[in-house]
């Protein structure tokens, strides 16, 4: 686990923590000041942040209250966003899209350029404007946009070279971009100018992915008798003896300089055999080893494989595994897959075809997909990472994964009557045998998203206008106060104009809609959306070609997120649906949404044969 940089404790902060035994303390910082509503609110926006942020703190206690650990959640006094409370996702500031496509150009080792941001150094003074950088240092970090966080923090270095914070931050933004040596030295110059335990222990990560097991025991052994000392610091020491375990432990495996954390073994093949002149930047390994530490998943209760790994939160195992990267047209892709067992013997009937709409009608960041030879139903995700969108899609994956967790083992019995003759899909763990308590993720949606879904204020609606924006040259799109529409190319590129002009058949669109205003039945208030292909079927054939389609998206390559599922809709139109939770909503992050159902799009058309207006709906050309 990387430290929560950029958050050192002071004078100003108190630690709250929530245990769930010795060796899974949490930190989670938080000003004293949580609860109070700002002085002067600027902006409706600053108001609802602030009900958002007195939420947060009424539903930490609660958490307290029950026993769930709070983990790696940072808060900061600017602002605090109470929608990120799962595991891993807590933020000082609200996430900002981070596009799916590369940038054209993307040079991590270029020098940091001066600022030009259009503020001028009359208009603050020095320390104003290096707090301004630093703070935008640290959005960008969160963000993902580490090359824009180590510019910005170069600019707040240059007008106040003693401040131990900037360089603690430029050295975690090295830290994620692989830069270790880079990092190492930021956080030497911070510990120089302000010994502190969380960069002290920072800096042991860097040497360990280094191979410099000494100096990372060092710096480790110093920042426990630090944090001894320091009562604000006492939930970092099981962190800090957790990675002193871990390098003491031998036998897991080294590669180069990037070695697993939880001890994966290299997969042969992993950075493309197939490319002699270029290894490819395989993201894949980094982001299972982020999904297992931000669960905090049990050793015990988990097995590793070449690429992921296992684990079971009670009685359903959860797996997750990334494939082999791939260079989709000249970016490094890995495709990364979670899914949960549900039910078993689940027979191939119309009854079973309509089960499965009712599930997955109202599906949220998942789908359960069918597999009539194996009759079985599963909990589905998948997402495509790659190094310029890792910030933004690992946390979505992060989200998909708990909520997989704690809705399978909700819903599985009660779920079983719309399957005659099914079961649930329990399995034990191969040595431990099967699990008798439930790991608190198991509780995520009745502890967690239900009070959030009821209680907390609605999303800022400015997402809309916002999206709407952004998707100028790209796609049709028009907004309202909570809602946005777009159109999407189905069987051609021409406007529906020219081809009803031609003579040319058929409706061309598919056509998306995102609101804020409907509820989730189980989840309550969020971002719903909905993509509607301009394609009819009787309902028998058409529950099977959306059942065949989740399987095809879960088992293919089709460069869209599968966090939602196919289903058919009331008036028999085949239909993709999704739900961000208001727990889990980052402001932005609709425009990845849209352009993601665009590609959907583009691919259902391909897979149904859909062209020039004409689809061929014989189920065979889908199997």
């Amino acid at each position: 686990m990387r430290s929560n940089r950029g958050n050192k404790a002071d004078r100003n902060t108190v630690i709250v923590s929530a245990k769930k035994d010795e060796s899974e303390n949490i930190e989670t910082r938080m000003p004293l000041d949580a609860g109070s509503t700002p002085s002067n609110p600027e902006t409706d926006e600053e108001t609802n942040r602030s009900q958002q942020a007195r939420l947060a703190d009424n539903f930490i206690e609660d958490l307290r209250k029950t026993g769930i650990p709070l983990r790696f959640m940072t808060l900061d006094d600017s602002e605090r966003c109470p929608v990120c409370l799962i595991s891993g996702m807590m933020k000082s500031k609200p996430c900002e899209t981070v596009p799916d496509e590369a940038p054209k150009e993307y040079n991590v080792d270029k020098e940091p350029a001066d600022c030009n941001d259009g503020h001028g150094d009359d208009q603050f003074t020095k320390p104003e404007r290096v707090e301004e950088l630093s703070d935008s240092g640290d959005r960008k970090i969160g963000n993902g946009d580490f090359q824009g966080a180590i510019e910005d923090l170069s600019e707040a270095i240059r007008l106040d070279p003693q401040n131990s914070r900037c360089y603690g931050l430029r050295g975690t933004a090295y830290y994620e971009m692989g830069r270790y040596e880079k990092s190492i030295e930021d956080d030497s110059k911070a510990i120089d100018l302000d010994p502190d335990p969380a960069d002290l222990y920072n800096r042991s990560e860097s040497f360990y992915k280094t191979g410099k097991d000494d100096e990372a025991l060092s710096d480790l052994s110093h920042a426990l008798e630090l944090a001894r000392k320091m009562p604000i610091y006492h939930d970092l020491i099981p962190e800090i003896r957790k990675l002193v375990s871990i390098i003491e432990d031998k036998t897991l495996y080294r590669e180069d300089y990037y070695q697993p954390l939880i001890g994966w073994e290299k997969s042969e093949g992993s950075n493309g055999e197939d490319s002699q002149d270029e290894a490819y930047d395989d993201v894949g390994l980094e982001v299972a080893r982020f999904i297992y530490t931000s669960m905090r998943i049990d050793d015990e209760w988990s097995t590793k494989s070449p690429r992921g790994f296992a684990w079971w939160g009670h009685g359903l195992a959860q797996r997750l595994w990334a494939d082999e990267c791939q260079r989709d047209t000249g970016v490094d892709v890995t495709l990364i897959h979670a899914e949960t067992d549900f039910l078993k013997n689940v027979e191939d009937n119309q009854q079973t075809y309509e089960g499965l709409n009712t599930l997955n009608a109202h599906a949220s960041q998942f789908a359960f997909i069918y597999d009539p030879e194996e009759k079985w139903i599963k909990l589905h995700t998948s997402v495509y990472t790659h190094r310029q969108n890792l910030g933004w899609s690992k946390r979505l994956l992060l989200g998909a994964v708990g909520l997989q967790v704690s809705y399978a083992h909700r819903e599985a019995e009660a779920s079983s009557h719309l399957f005659e003759g099914s079961e649930t899909d329990r399995s034990p763990h191969p040595d431990q045998g099967y699990r008798q308590e439930k790991d608190e993720i198991v509780g995520l949606i009745d502890q967690f998203y239900i009070p959030m879904g009821e209680t907390a204020p609605s999303m800022d609606n400015s997402t809309f206008k916002h999206t709407e924006d952004q998707l100028q040259s790209m796609a049709m799109a028009t907004s309202g106060d909570n809602w946005l529409t777009a159109e999407f190319p189905f069987s051609g590129n021409e406007p529906v104009s020219v081809r009803l002009a031609q003579g040319k058949r058929g409706v061309v669109t598919s056509l998306f809609m995102a609101n804020s205003h409907e509820r989730h039945p189980l989840l309550g208030r969020g971002l719903m959306m909905h993509m509607k292909l301009p394609l009819s079927y009787d309902r028998e054939d058409g529950l099977r070609i959306a059942s065949l389609l989740n399987l095809k998206e879960a088992t293919e390559w089709s460069k869209c997120h599968l966090t939602g599922a196919w289903c058919i809709d009331d008036q028999s139109d085949l239909a993709f649906v999704s739900f961000i939770p208001i727990a889990t909503y980052k402001y932005g992050v609709l425009v990845n949404h849209v352009l993601s159902n665009a590609i959907r799009s583009d691919w259902a058309a391909e897979v149904l044969s859909c062209r020039e207006g004409v689809c061929d709906e014989d189920l065979h050309n889908m199997q």
